[in-house]
């Protein structure tokens, strides 16, 4: 077993040493939170997968450094720093919608936020998840939910409710993208998400279990 983590960790050292570094914004943050190299894998996943569908609508249910809510608002200001309008547009909707249900580390991550370039596209809310979603009224390109007993986690059953709330009330966009953290390990919230037919979902066993799901056509 001790020689297993070791390979492990080895693996990911290499996945991080191989993965395109965040901005110097982004990599300051990372630093002061003390990000391993798993997490700077999956910032940049998602930063990717915001640049590849187009998203400009992100929820980010799972908020704890604000590491991975400035990798996206990144890819959407870099996507649009050639348009006037459209970058004065995203600046003033906001384009990531951040939760950070904990108090106690939201001066810390609005500093930061606001030192960094592009993160004036984040709004981030001292709200519980399930407020934010009632107050939701357009559908989204992008939803990030963290599972487990860390910063910004969710139980599998506040998970599964919220994303059934996504769903019943259609607040993930036809061509939207969900993203949940930390799924590798046995869960009941895995085996809802496998027989829910309104989405299909690839679960990837990349830092502690990435699952992505999509609308089903």
């Amino acid at each position: 077993m001790v020689v297993e983590a070791a390979q492990l960790q080895e693996r990911e050292r290499y996945a991080r040493d191989h993965t395109s570094p965040g901005s110097r914004d982004l990599a300051k943050v990372e630093r002061q939170a003390h990000e391993d190299a798993p997490a700077r894998v999956v910032a940049e996943l998602l930063a990717t997968l915001v640049h590849v569908g187009s998203a400009r609508r992100v929820l980010d249910l799972g908020l704890a450094t604000g590491a991975s809510a400035l990798a996206m608002a990144t890819a959407i200001g870099e996507a649009y720093e050639g348009d006037a309008t459209a970058a004065r547009s995203l600046a003033t909707s906001r384009s990531v919608v951040a939760c950070a249900p904990h108090p106690a580390a939201l001066g810390e991550v609005r500093r930061a936020l606001a030192q960094a370039r592009h993160g004036d596209l984040v709004r981030v809310v001292s709200s519980r998840p399930e407020a934010v979603l009632a107050e939701l009224l357009e559908p989204v390109d992008l939803v990030r939910v963290v599972l487990g007993e860390v910063p910004g986690g969710l139980t599998p059953e506040r998970a599964r409710v919220l994303v059934r709330t996504l769903l019943d009330r259609t607040l993930l966009g036809p061509r939207g993208l969900l993203v949940v953290e930390n799924t590798q390990d046995p869960t009941s919230f895995n085996e809802w998400l496998h027989g829910e037919q309104r989405l299909r979902q690839v679960l990837m066993p990349l830092a502690a279990g990435l699952t992505l799901a999509r609308p089903a056509r």
